[in-house]
């Protein structure tokens, strides 16, 4: 490891003089961008991503202006797209992929290159918040993986997988899956039994099969999964960090909470030992993991382990000091929940479409739906205002990406048997079953 940092900090040295050395002497711009192109992918390599993104937006600004037709071009636009997804700014790099697209229909490029353009543009749109777009570009790069391919190619799980997470963004788990049955059956034709793709292909649909409440088989999976990913794995790892979350998540809603939080403590164990991880990755687990030991009090009445909830959360503020607003929403609604369990006075307000009494940059992500509004209804709940619980949790119920246990919290006990409450499981039961005719499985 050590030798090859000091290889890239010497090409990045000797490529740096000489991107110098051609500013200098007024070059062929495109050897400059040549150049500059290189340097970009020692940084990149060496994970400086604020030097790689100026330095090949540099270089494909001038490819682009001095030799558009030079296939370097694409090859920059690719790495600068990648740099910006690894740094959370998708709807950047989807114009980046999208030019690649009509640049290589222009030149008349195999089909393939274009299909896996469209398959890099597709798997951005949807974090970028465009499912719909990215279900289109998916499907051109289905027709022509089906075209060009074996039928139980790779490539084609890998599509139909993606396929099954934008069907879910879009609420349509029926048709989700659909496609991740598909993925799975082609990885258990083409992989060994211990290959962790097909760990991370029979997790996926695990979770789809749980999200429609099909919670036995889901279990079934995800013990397959984690005995491929130990097998593989046998030292740790990410791989194996992730499926004990996913498990333990199954254990919470299936109302098995001590294991969900043996689970979870397991799997941070596993994941905090990692030299390096992704801060969101760390955040996800330790804020479940609060709620799981907050559930656990609400259930057994134990202060203690609200002290243990509180102590996770102090954990995530330190571990994670510069979570997104997302996660720190979370964090407040959690701790607003450990103080309702302890007696003490919530005001709601604070967390009304308005931003309240909550840090003013966390305003934009109170008009949501989904998980904030779910969390928020408990809330509610718990503190005694019915009226608040319900319409929180009827705007929950709208949101596409729901799963069949949302009225399962033990926090809207006191909710059963209300007829707005009843009639929102049964919207949800509704939208849940409902398969979109577009849907092409």
């Amino acid at each position: 490891m050590q030798r090859q940092r000091g290889d890239f900090e010497s090409a990045r040295e000797l490529l740096e003089r000489a991107a110098v050395h051609y500013r200098e002497t007024a070059p062929d711009p495109v050897e400059l961008a040549a150049t500059l192109k290189r340097l970009g992918s020692i940084h990149r390599q060496s994970h400086d991503r604020v030097s790689a993104e100026q330095t090949l937006s540099e270089a494909a600004a001038l490819f682009a202006e001095h030799a558009p037709q030079d296939e370097r071009l694409l090859a920059t636009q690719n790495e600068l797209a990648m740099t910006l997804r690894h740094t959370g700014r998708f709807g950047e790099a989807v114009a980046i992929y999208e030019d690649m697209i009509e640049r290589a229909q222009e030149a008349e490029l195999d089909d393939m290159t274009v299909a896996i353009f469209r398959f890099n543009a597709a798997s951005a749109m949807g974090v970028a918040g465009r499912p719909n777009d990215a279900i289109e570009q998916m499907q051109q790069t289905r027709a022509i993986f089906e075209a060009r391919l074996p039928p139980n190619h790779p490539n084609l799980a890998t599509v139909h997988s993606n396929l099954a997470m934008e069907y879910s963004r879009l609420g349509n788990l029926q048709c989700a899956v659909r496609h991740a049955r598909q993925a799975t059956a082609i990885d258990r034709e083409v992989l060994p039994d211990n290959h962790p793709n097909l760990a991370m292909s029979v997790d996926n649909l695990a979770e789809f099969e749980a999200q429609l409440g099909d919670l036995e088989t889901s279990e079934t999976l995800l013990l397959e999964a984690r005995s491929i990913v130990e097998t593989a794995f046998p030292e740790g790892g990410s791989r194996v960090a992730e499926i004990l979350f996913d498990l333990a998540e199954l254990r919470f809603v299936q109302g098995r909470f001590d294991e969900s939080i043996a689970l979870y403590r397991e799997g941070l164990v596993v994941f905090d030992g990692l030299e390096t991880h992704r801060e969101i990755t760390s955040s996800r687990p330790r804020l479940k993991l609060a709620a799981a030991l907050r559930t656990q009090a609400l259930r057994k009445g134990d202060e203690g382990l609200l002290d243990q909830a509180g102590a996770v959360l102090e954990d995530l503020e330190r571990l994670v000091p510069h979570a997104n607003e997302e996660t720190r929403l979370h964090v407040a609604l959690q701790r607003a929940m450990i103080a309702a369990q302890r007696g003490e006075v919530v005001a709601l307000d604070a967390f009304d479409g308005a931003g309240g009494a909550l840090a003013p940059e966390l305003a934009s992500t109170l008009d949501g739906a989904g998980t904030r509004l779910q969390v928020r209804a408990q809330l509610a709940a718990l503190v005694g205002d019915r009226e608040r619980a319900l319409a929180w949790l009827e705007r929950a119920v709208e949101d596409p990406n729901r799963a069949s246990w949302l009225g399962d919290f033990v926090e809207f006990e006191p909710l059963r048997g209300d007829a707005r409450f009843e009639a929102a499981i049964e919207d949800l039961t509704e939208r849940l079953a409902a398969v979109d005719p577009a849907c092409s499985g």
